[in-house]
């Protein structure tokens, strides 16, 4: 008969706890590399965003500002806990703001073409005077064309070979 394990074995336990650990720490490894890059360029997407702020009239950064400001007015608590976790997480909230402000101009740009594609597009163009007196003056050019050969009608494609 077959050898059949019922009961529970810690020796089977170790390699995936092990693997399990390597896994984490792996993890963690590739968070903490991508954090420090976010790190390196918080500065320029904090200033990306701004540029996107002015040209478009969105306010992503006055917007978040005014949000930790009513988190600290409704719960004064929570509110210092959120700026602290700001400042500590900049990195973090300086790719979230890009990426809402590049969403938002991403939707606008979709709403403005869904609205030119709705209510059409005017073209513009430039009103070409003209002197009615020139025109009349001017007698029209006729062109003269060749004479039409007249097909004439044959008994066969046979007879069509010797035609020029």
């Amino acid at each position: 008969m077959a050898n059949q394990n019922k009961g529970f074995n810690i020796v089977n336990l170790i390699p995936a706890i092990l693997m399990l650990i390597a896994v984490f720490i792996a993890v963690g490894y590739i968070a903490s590399g991508i954090y420090q890059i976010l790190e390196f360029i918080a500065f320029g997407l904090f200033l990306i965003t701004l540029g996107l702020d002015i040209a478009y009239g969105r306010k992503v950064i006055l917007g978040f500002a005014k949000t930790l400001i009513s988190l600290v007015r409704k719960s004064p608590l929570f509110g210092i806990a959120a700026i602290g976790l700001t400042f500590i997480f900049h990195p973090l909230v300086a790719l979230f703001l890009f990426g809402k402000a590049m969403l938002l101009r991403k939707v606008d740009n979709l709403k403005k073409d869904f609205e030119t594609h709705q209510q059409g597009q005017y073209t513009e163009y430039v009103e070409v005077e003209t002197n009615n007196e020139e025109i009349q003056k001017e007698e029209p050019k006729l062109i003269e064309l060749p004479p039409l050969k007249e097909k004439q009608k044959r008994g066969n494609d046979y007879d069509d070979l010797f035609e020029e």
